[in-house]
């Protein structure tokens, strides 16, 4: 009985390794299909016009008019877009405010395609689009209008009007909005003034004059962007984006982008932040440019 069982043993044991010895080379090549597929699907994800995807490239030059200033790529851009206001929603996606009279818009673009994934216009024909920023307190994203003191409450996904709201400035204007870290949105008006709102109530709790390292008052504040603990802002008819200290308002950095773009039309001003804080990297445009470009700010001093 027992050598039976030894023999049958001895037997199944043969079975099996000639079983693995044929199979072996079939899952082989099934577990290298697997893989090939998988690499495929990345390399399909990263072309997909859709894809949120995004890599950043190495340092292509640093700019002739300020050296701080690191060029890595550039993109194709909307040269109808009077770009208002620029945030990156996810890496390699971003939101685009619009403005103009019944010409203004919001819509989700591909960054590295400049392809339109989604576009609505949700102000009325009347109202000016400007800057956009994403409100923590909600999970919505608020637009301001120029002149009409409106902003917009829109739904995240698909840009729907979800609130109106009256609002006031300094100006009775609004220019640019961004978050800060604790979620207070920061507004400008074209004024030297920064009011600060709770995201909660959308009403102003305070407000910060923006000066340089003389003290001097510097207007014309327009798209902002908080990155690194900074508020980054546009100024108005200038190649400058100025870094602002978001408590005292001071002037701590100012970056000349003067040979970024040649455009020569006379609307077609820098304006358009946007911080990557996956990647620590900012896209920057301007109204009716064709191109977005991809930089970094290196505050050392340039060799």
């Amino acid at each position: 009985m027992s050598l039976e069982v030894i023999s049958s043993t001895s037997a199944m044991g043969k079975k099996s390794k000639a079983t693995a010895a044929r199979v072996r080379p079939s899952y082989l090549a099934l577990v290298t299909l697997v893989v090939i597929a998988a690499v495929g699907g990345i390399w399909w994800a990263q072309t997909s016009v859709d894809s949120p995807r995004f890599h950043v490239p190495s340092v292509q030059f640093r700019l002739p008019s300020d050296r701080r200033v690191h060029v890595l790529a550039s993109y194709p851009h909307d040269a109808s877009a009077f770009t208002q206001g620029l945030i990156v929603e996810s890496p390699g996606v971003l939101v685009e405010s619009t403005g103009l009279y019944d010409r203004s818009s919001v819509r989700r673009v591909n960054a590295t395609t400049g392809d339109v994934l989604l576009h609505r216009a949700p102000f009325p024909a009347a109202a000016f689009g400007e800057g956009i920023t994403l409100n923590q307190a909600d999970n919505t994203y608020i637009a301001l209008t120029w002149q009409s003191q409106m902003l917009y409450v829109l739904d995240k996904e698909d840009f729907s009007v979800r609130a109106a709201k009256k609002f006031a400035s300094t100006r009775n204007e609004g220019w640019g909005i961004t978050t800060l870290d604790d979620g207070t949105l920061v507004v400008s008006d074209g004024s030297h003034i920064l009011h600060y709102w709770d995201p909660k109530t959308l009403a102003e709790t305070r407000q910060v004059a923006v000066v340089d390292a003389a003290g001097k008052r510097v207007r014309h504040l327009n798209e902002l962007e908080f990155a690194r603990g900074h508020i980054y802002a546009n100024v108005w008819y200038t190649n400058n984006i100025i870094k602002i200290h978001p408590t005292t308002g001071k002037i701590v950095a100012t970056y000349d982008l003067s040979t970024l773009c040649t455009n020569t039309n006379h609307d077609a001003v820098l304006n358009g932040i946007a911080y990557d804080h996956v990647h620590d990297v900012f896209f920057v445009t301007g109204k009716l440019w064709d191109t977005m470009f991809l930089v970094q700010f290196n505050d050392d001093p340039a060799p």
